[in-house]
């Protein structure tokens, strides 16, 4: 996650391990509402991952689409959860 240095909104940006291709690039906000609601759930066959649901831009046209993301400890997960609600929050105001 990225925070803009002037205007403080956060942005998740993801890239591929191996191509560094951008696989999710997405904000949200009050003007920009691109994740409305979006909410993390637990992977089905990893307790180490999660996955959502949002509109993103990583192909530089609107699409939603699915997303997962995998840690090395529960951890660290959870870490990135509590992180990932406060950029939602903080960037709602």
């Amino acid at each position: 996650m990225l925070q803009h240095k002037e205007n403080k909104k956060v942005r998740l940006l993801m890239r591929q391990d191996k191509t560094l291709k951008i696989r999710a690039n997405h904000i949200g906000g009050k003007r920009r509402p691109v994740m409305p609601g979006v909410k993390l759930q637990e992977h089905a066959g990893n307790d180490k991952a999660w996955v959502w649901s949002t509109v993103d831009f990583a192909e530089e046209a609107q699409k939603v689409e699915l997303f997962a993301v995998r840690f090395g400890s529960v951890e660290s997960k959870l870490g990135w959860r509590s992180y990932f609600y406060w950029a939602l929050g903080h960037n709602a105001q």
